[in-house]
């Protein structure tokens, strides 16, 4: 068995075991036991594999990176700060409609 790997910065060699370049990321140079694949099995980012060929049924998902989640919390805040100047727009208007309907009905009682 082999072990794939596809955690985006995994290194050429990962508890003393060489892996090379794969199209689902890095995949181990030897076959290795069944224990050792098992192992590693356990690891999230690693799948056992019977084939350097063969693409893996689904790997596990790898954790986001810091710049994904700082990308992903920029977006966030940017979308409650539209929220919020929306919603201030929106009370403003009302605000003036209000005045406006106010000044109207007091223009109507004076006459």
């Amino acid at each position: 068995m082999f072990i794939l790997c596809t955690l985006r910065h995994a290194s050429n060699k990962i508890n003393d075991l060489e892996f090379e370049d794969h199209p689902e990321g890095k995949i181990s140079v030897e076959e290795v036991s069944p224990e050792v694949a098992e192992y590693f099995a356990q690891i999230e980012g690693f799948t056992a594999v019977k084939e350097k060929k063969v693409k893996a049924s689904k790997p596990k998902t790898q954790e986001k990176t810091q710049e994904e989640l700082d990308a992903e919390a920029e977006a966030a805040a940017a979308e409650a700060a539209a929220a919020e100047e929306a919603a201030a727009k929106e009370a403003a208007e009302k605000a003036a409609a209000e005045a406006a309907a106010a000044k109207a009905a007091e223009g109507k009682a004076k006459k």
